[in-house]
């Protein structure tokens, strides 16, 4: 009981230490509460309601790692920094995600609960340097990007238990959160600059593809700040950007096997294949595929509907039902887009993150055709495409005067 307090007294400590000193102070402890709240929530629906998952799995594998610390700490220390194979469920970065996980049970004496707000806090923490970060250049948008980056129900629920997504998708708001500030010349701490490198280094290990994403999308913000120095002409600079692209694309392609061009078709029809078998056959999302380029055009259409607006409303029962409400919104903000077309004004940091969101839509459901997994995997884009269909209604609707003014 007293690890509980201690450690309960040290997250208090360490949230008073990250409040702002000037500026959305509320929106901090709002965001904060709200992200402490889904991840209590989290583990009640996992350990309550399922009492079975990849989080109480992980659990048990961090007890067992929190046991072992507690019986030899040095043998405990050695496993942290030691490759394993087999490595656990099969794959080296849930063993990498135990490894991590079992540092804050080790402090909390084994609780899952304060381990898990732990987790949690990072991954606020991710996300406010986002939303502070797009609100200092865009102030009069701090509205739709509190909602989209700090309140989104289905972001907040699958980033903040223990769970790879929790570390994940804070690494890809952190990560995001850079682009915008390099983009605009903000100044950078040593500290954050490090905390960038951990997070690129962590998507690697656990997800190459963001890893990849949002390398590309960092080194195109690079080359664009140095071509125009030396380029003038718009046309030239667009053209030698669509080079950059190429380039990077098959720089990164190198980087992983089932990122290679020759081997991505075939991947993904390989991992189609295999959810496909382990799925109820009610969750399956159908494609057409034979690890072809061809045939994952043919499918992009389809899957791109599936990765932006399904699961549909009427298609859902019980706690599914949140995800259908989260799709029916999206449905009516394109719509309202649709209507204030011609007052959309994109920019580049809009534009790519675009290119992220219609990527992963386009290309998660055919790897990971299952809706259950798809729901989760979608949580990491989701917060994007929402301030960006949130932005222009949102100016037109309660800004217009204002701007006129």
């Amino acid at each position: 009981m007293i690890w509980t307090i201690l450690n309960i007294i040290l997250i208090i400590a360490l949230a008073l230490s990250f409040q702002p000193e000037e500026g959305p102070t509320k929106h901090y402890w709002f965001g904060l509460v709200a992200k402490f709240g889904a991840s209590i929530a989290f583990g009640l629906y996992y350990f309550s309601y399922l009492e079975s998952g990849d989080t109480v799995a992980f659990h048990q594998k961090a007890l067992e790692l929190f046991q072992l610390s507690e019986e030899s700490f040095s043998r405990y220390i050695n496993y942290l920094f030691t490759g394993h194979h087999p490595v656990f469920m099969a794959e080296g970065r849930n063993d990498l995600f135990v490894k991590i996980l079992s540092i804050p049970y080790v402090a909390t004496q084994g609780n899952y609960w304060i381990s898990a707000l732990y987790l949690a806090f990072f991954s606020f923490l991710c996300s406010w340097f986002l939303f502070r970060s797009v609100v200092g250049h865009y102030p009069k948008l701090l509205i739709p990007a509190f909602i989209a980056f700090l309140l989104w129900p289905t972001s907040l629920f699958w980033s903040s238990g223990a769970m790879k997504d929790t570390l994940v998708n804070g690494s890809v708001f952190f990560l995001a959160g850079v682009c915008i500030r390099y983009k605009f010349g903000f100044s950078f701490r040593f500290s954050q600059v490090t905390i960038a490198l951990l997070c690129l280094a962590m998507l690697f290990y656990m997800k190459f593809y963001l890893a990849a994403l949002m390398g590309i999308s960092m080194g195109l913000l690079a080359w664009d700040k140095v071509a125009s120095t030396f380029i003038e002409k718009k046309t030239i600079r667009m053209v030698s950007g669509i080079a950059a692209l190429i380039v990077l694309i098959g720089l990164t392609s190198q980087l992983n096997w089932n990122m290679n061009l020759d081997k991505l078709p075939g991947a993904i029809t390989e991992n189609y294949e295999r959810m496909k078998i382990l799925s109820e056959e009610n969750e399956i999302i159908s494609f057409n595929l034979d690890g072809s380029y061809l045939s994952l055009l043919k499918n992009i259409p389809h899957s791109l509907y599936t990765g932006l607006f399904r699961p549909g409303i009427w298609q859902t029962s019980s706690w599914m039902i949140f995800f259908g409400l989260e799709s029916l919104f999206i449905y009516l903000l394109v719509i309202q887009n649709a209507i204030f077309f011609k007052h959309i004004k994109p920019n580049q940091l809009a534009i790519l993150a675009l290119f992220f969101c219609m990527a992963l839509a386009a290309l998660l459901p055919m790897a990971s055709p299952n809706l259950g997994s798809l729901v989760r995997y979608k949580s990491v884009f989701v917060p994007f495409l929402i301030f960006l269909l949130m932005a222009t209604p949102y100016r037109r609707l309660f800004l217009k005067k204002e701007e006129s003014d």
